[in-house]
């Protein structure tokens, strides 16, 4: 049943699952699902309101993909899986399922159109456009298709990507070599105000960097943790005022970045 295929793409997308082959592709339990079975984890699954359709040539109200063509989705499904399992990361931090989606009804067909893809920012249209736009491509001719699907319009208004800049990029480089916010700034000639915005920026947009050669000692990250809870983690003001001046904006900042890289990995699948 439909009902029944959409659990599948579910356990699949989530690395549980491995498929093999292209036209009649096998199913076995991934190395993941296998962990996932011995150590008796939960996984929920979302019942889908409709049975998935093959294709609609109108975008539906709002702008939303009301349906999409589900064997292109399950291509750029299994290209998702084996970029993410090449990568050693959760499936969602290549593209979640909203995103191949609309690239499912979409169909774009070049780094302009691919560009207007839902989560599709500089760093991800740079690596991650040429291997899906080659499945969409091929799949695309190999059904006959050029325009059957809802393409995105040329004249489409772009949404507003802010992406990573190369300076921030410069900073993460050196934080992820070891160094510390004094000696990022010594090198770069800015302020470790800066180099802390720039971090916050880069977690914030979905990046992952290794924070722990400047995590506070573990009594004052447990105790961080605790305000983060408490008083939300929207600003460092209250947390600050909470916690008293034996804490370093510089602290609760990285303490935030690491909550924050935590949620993002244990985060379900959009």
């Amino acid at each position: 049943t439909d009902e029944l295929k959409e659990m599948v793409r579910s356990l699949v997308t989530n690395g549980l699952l491995a498929q093999h082959g292209g036209g009649y592709p096998t199913l076995s339990v991934s190395p993941q699902g296998r962990k996932f079975l011995n150590d008796r984890e939960q996984l929920t699954l979302t019942r889908p309101k409709h049975a998935p359709m093959t294709r609609q040539t109108s975008p539906g109200p709002s702008g939303r993909e009301t349906a999409y063509d589900t064997k292109l989705f399950d291509e750029l499904a299994a290209l998702r899986l084996e970029i993410a399992t090449d990568r050693e990361v959760p499936a969602y931090q290549i593209f979640g399922n909203k995103a191949l989606q609309q690239m499912a009804f979409h169909a774009p067909q070049n780094e302009a159109e691919f560009s207007k893809i839902s989560g599709v920012g500089d760093a991800k249209l740079r690596d991650f456009s040429g291997p899906f736009l080659k499945v969409i491509t091929e799949y695309m001719q190999a059904n006959g298709q050029s325009g059957g699907i809802q393409r995105l319009p040329v004249d489409a208004p772009k949404k507003r990507v802010r992406g990573i800049s190369l300076s921030i990029r410069e900073t993460v480089s050196f934080v992820a070599q070891g160094l510390s916010f004094e000696e990022v700034a010594e090198e770069r000639g800015i302020s470790e105000t800066t180099i802390r915005s720039h971090l916050e920026r880069f977690v914030r947009e979905g990046g992952r960097i290794d924070l722990g050669h400047l995590m506070p000692p573990e009594d004052k990250r447990c105790k961080i943790e605790s305000a983060f809870k408490e008083m939300g983690e929207s600003r460092l003001t209250p947390v600050r005022d909470m916690l008293g001046d034996d804490y370093t904006w510089e602290e609760l900042a990285v303490v935030r970045m690491d909550l924050r890289q935590g949620q993002a990995q244990g985060a379900p699948v959009a």
